[in-house]
């Protein structure tokens, strides 16, 4: 893909610095593809972003899924209002239950960014459209990465909504170790118990997952009239602002489906014999069809500024990643092609 969208720079066109310049800024490749990056340095740099973006978007991640479960309107009228008793009545690091186990999710994390671009390496060959190798690459990543992201969801999400209270008569419950938790879980439920809504969860960010990385395709590339994406002063802006609205759009397409994976991993236990199908007719039942689209306006927030940071510190990751001679690969490729 790289070596047919962009032209490398040869020796004789390189930019040759002015009378005032003091030295050559640094030549990148026009789009930025795994085989640029040295792995080494990628695999360091990452978490560190991850961690990052965690840590200032956590909080609308548990008021979103506390919206989603919540029967009605029982406890929370809205993102902001949830916001606010949760502050008033558990205190400001209630925002932050279920943060700690929720960390070992930057391992599937990596898992699957890892996934997603070997998989779009791999299609380059037979498959020609960029938006179809997004598809399939950011639906086959995350259908792998949930063996590690669901048992994590699994534990975080039952942290995030222990505790709801809304009654200033009531005094704070103790808040839910993550220890406990696990051996709690196994005890009663068994291993199986840690992925309670696995299929769900498939069915849920399998189809966001490729959704969002064929949204952010299309969007960056509607932003230049259809050209990829060159460096530029604007790139990280314009590549952030695309990856912002892809999270829009993948956040208010599938919610139903996050709204009955959050349910069913939050409430069902193993063996009930609760199933996807079964939450979804029941939710249908009790709310309607705006009961699926609870919580949409927090997880639109999350996704949209998720995003944003996310390739943000990705897109930044990988250009303090690349090779040195990385603006050369291309050009070797095609001479031999």
């Amino acid at each position: 893909m790289a070596g047919a969208d962009m032209a490398a720079p040869s020796p004789a066109t390189e930019p040759k610095p002015g009378p005032a310049a003091g030295k050559i800024p640094p030549v990148q490749p026009a789009v930025i593809e795994w085989h640029h990056l040295d792995k080494t340095r990628f695999y360091i740099l990452a978490p560190l972003g991850g961690l990052s973006t965690r840590i200032v978007l956590y909080p609308t991640q548990l008021i979103k899924t506390r919206l989603q479960v919540q029967t009605k309107r029982a406890l929370y009228n809205g993102m902001v209002d949830a916001a606010r008793k949760i502050i008033r009545h558990e205190g400001f690091f209630a925002l932050y239950k279920g943060f700690v186990p929720n960390l070992v999710g930057l391992a599937g994390g990596q898992l699957y960014i890892s996934l997603y671009e070997s998989i779009k390496v791999k299609l380059q060959p037979t498959v020609p459209s960029e938006v179809t190798r997004n598809l399939l690459g950011g639906f086959l990543a995350s259908t792998v990465a949930q063996t590690i992201v669901v048992p994590v969801n699994v534990v975080s999400q039952r942290m995030m909504v222990h505790g709801q209270n809304v009654d200033p008569n009531v005094a704070r419950i103790p808040r839910l170790k993550a220890i406990p938790l696990i051996r709690s879980i196994f005890k009663v439920e068994g291993l199986r118990g840690f992925f309670t809504g696995y299929w769900a969860s498939v069915a849920a960010f399998a189809p966001s997952s490729a959704i969002w990385w064929a949204s952010y395709g299309a969007v960056r590339r509607w932003q230049q009239g259809y050209d990829v994406v060159k460096q530029g002063g604007n790139t990280m802006l314009l590549q952030s602002l695309g990856g912002s609205s892809a999270g829009v759009i993948t956040a208010v397409v599938t919610n139903p489906l996050d709204v009955v994976r959050a349910r069913l991993q939050v409430g069902a236990r193993a063996g009930d014999g609760q199933t996807f199908s079964s939450i979804l007719k029941e939710l249908m039942k009790e709310e309607g069809i705006r009961g699926l689209y609870k919580g949409v306006t927090a997880r639109m927030v999350y996704m949209g500024c998720n995003s944003f940071f996310l390739i943000a510190a990705y897109e930044t990751v990988k250009r303090l990643s690349l090779k040195a001679d990385a603006h050369l690969l291309d050009a070797a490729s095609d001479g031999t092609n």
